[in-house]
């Protein structure tokens, strides 16, 4: 009988000694764990956010400078805006849309220039090309201020989304 007494003390006493089975972390290791875990992940959200609040403050800048330009300085203003780089499709459709509606404008007003300079000289007769040029370069501006009308709206609500 000692013998099935003992056996059953060790048995018992291997059930709480047991290193098979891991134990668990509690008290402040585990609230520690927690916290550190979480504190991580949610950085990377952050950051993540934080860089596309920069992208969009950039882009928004960078529209905002091209739409107070004056004509003669667009050109190269469409250019820095076509070169910067977006990663958020709501942040490539306001790209998109500002360098579509500037494109138009500066080349409209490149072709209302060309007129001018055809139509300079009075005692030269107007080439019939330009009342073509003429209306071309009219429907691409209407065309233009109308793009010019979604870009800004797009900012707009660029703007609000990131807070800027």
């Amino acid at each position: 009988r000692t013998s099935v007494s003992a056996f059953r003390w060790a048995r018992s006493r291997r059930r709480t000694i047991d290193v098979t089975r891991p134990r668990r972390a509690r008290g402040p290791v585990a609230c520690l764990v927690v916290v550190v875990v979480t504190a991580s992940v949610s950085a990377c959200h952050g950051e993540a956010a934080e860089a596309r609040r920069a992208e969009a403050g950039r882009l928004t800048r960078a529209t905002e400078t091209l739409r107070d330009a004056p004509n003669d300085g667009k050109r190269p203003r469409l250019l820095a805006l076509e070169g910067l780089a977006c990663s958020a499709t709501d942040l490539c459709a306001l790209q998109k849309t500002c360098v579509a509606a500037y494109s138009l404008h500066v080349d409209a007003l490149d072709g209302l220039a060309a007129i001018r300079l055809a139509t300079a000289d009075a005692c030269t007769p107007v080439p019939e090309s330009a009342a073509e040029l003429l209306s071309r370069s009219e429907a691409a501006l209407r065309r233009a201020a109308a793009l010019a009308a979604q870009c800004a709206d797009l900012e707009g609500q660029a703007r609000r989304r990131y807070a800027l």
